[in-house]
């Protein structure tokens, strides 16, 4: 009698550690989709705003000679906006709406790839491995994205080993009940992490940089964000097992592709666009500021700009001057009616017409399909003047 009390007194003290633990992990989940949509939204906000700083830094460079002494502050000013456009990308990232080009991607050889760079920049103190079977199975994923994951990952774990140590890249095949799945783990036997450290690292800009611990997203805080946010927009998991003193271990699940491989597409340079022969564009956009630096670069390319502040305001603008207007530039997130609907009423009025989409999210995270929709183009913010009059002199020519 007192066995089986002594293995049923396991047996709940089991269940209530499992319970425990799927409860945190429930907790985390949410608190992590709040955040992230948190992180989304002020990364648009942001790309509206640098949309507007680098636009008129450009537009600014244009008009002066080559010798002007202005063009080396209006550089340094493009410099620190680009690299603000970087850091909201990673934002979009880590809230599932960033850009991507998923294909099928071999693990393994990204994998070996970042072990070598690992190597030559790392203390010879670190042994960097990796471990894979030959039949690897690939993953649906964008390159650029998990390769930037597994950096970070990479990164991370080598911080965490001033004295040096070991760093193991193993992957496998996995199934997992009707899934079939590819679980890279990345173990290092660095200084580890506590339990109220490991609840918080995904979150963006989280760091324990000068507390005396391992550096979360070492840099700006974002990295294992990043991670958290590829993983989870390929509909994949990641976990993290840390001890204080006995090193990290971050497991990635990651769904098997059903995409056959191809090779990745070699990028052909597109001729600058031509100057338009008076051809008018209608631009819509509910910030003036935003607008402003769309209107003046389609004017520096030749075009006649007629703009508006809201849907209903394009749909009146277009209606009136329907016979001049060739191409329609179209924010997509405007308050009212979205820039969907405002594309579905120019259509019923005109099928023919000519639209280019922007936002500042990706139109794949926001369900967009432009064609789908009969858009001819899509614009991510914050895009220069090149680009949008490029992006408007396509939609022109385009057949059909």
């Amino acid at each position: 009698m007192e066995q089986r009390v002594a293995e049923r007194t396991r047996e709940l003290q089991q269940e209530v550690a499992e319970r425990a633990r799927l409860q945190e992990a429930l907790i985390q989940a949410r608190t992590m989709e709040a955040v992230g949509q948190l992180a989304g939204g002020i990364a648009h906000n942001f790309n509206n705003l640098l949309q507007v700083i680098l636009g008129n830094a450009e537009l600014a460079t244009m008009g002066l000679p080559p010798d002007h002494p202005a063009l080396k502050h209006i550089a340094r000013m493009k410099g620190a906006g680009q690299r603000a456009a970087a850091l909201t990308a990673q934002l979009l990232a880590f809230s599932r709406r960033g850009i991507t080009h998923p294909r099928a991607l071999h693990l393994g050889e990204l994998a070996r790839h970042v072990a070598t760079r690992l190597r030559r920049t790392s203390d010879p103190c670190i042994l960097i491995e990796t471990r894979m079977p030959p039949d690897l199975w690939s993953v649906h994923a964008d390159h650029g994205q998990m390769e930037q994951a597994l950096m970070h990952l990479c990164l991370n774990a080598r911080d965490a080993m001033p004295n040096g140590g070991r760093l193991t890249l193993e992957l496998d095949n996995l199934t997992r009940g009707d899934q079939e799945l590819v679980r890279l783990t990345v173990t290092d036997t660095g200084s580890g992490m506590d339990a109220d450290i490991r609840t918080r690292i995904f979150e963006p800009f989280f760091t324990t940089k000068g507390l005396g611990q391992r550096e979360v997203g070492k840099g700006t805080g974002l990295g294992l964000a990043i991670v958290y946010g590829v993983v989870t927009q390929l509909q994949g998991t990641v976990t993290v097992d840390s001890e204080p003193g006995r090193g990290t271990q971050f497991v990635l699940a990651l769904p098997r592709s059903t995409h056959m491989r191809q090779a990745s597409a070699r990028r052909v340079s597109q001729p600058a666009p031509q100057k338009s022969a008076e051809e008018t564009v209608l631009v819509v956009d509910d910030d003036e500021m935003v607008r402003g630096v769309a209107c003046a670069a389609l004017t520096l390319a030749g075009y006649v700009v007629l703009e508006a502040e809201d849907g209903a305001r394009a749909l009146s603008v277009y209606q009136q001057e329907r016979s001049r207007i060739a191409a329609v530039l179209l924010d997509l997130t405007m308050p009212t009616r979205s820039g969907v609907d405002v594309l579905a009423d120019l259509l019923q009025i005109d099928p023919a017409i000519r639209v280019v989409l922007c936002s500042g999210y990706s139109a794949e995270t926001q369900g967009v399909d432009v064609a789908q929709l009969g858009a001819k183009g899509f614009l991510q913010k914050p895009y220069s003047p090149h680009d949008v009059a490029r992006a408007i002199r396509q939609a022109l020519d385009q057949a059909g």
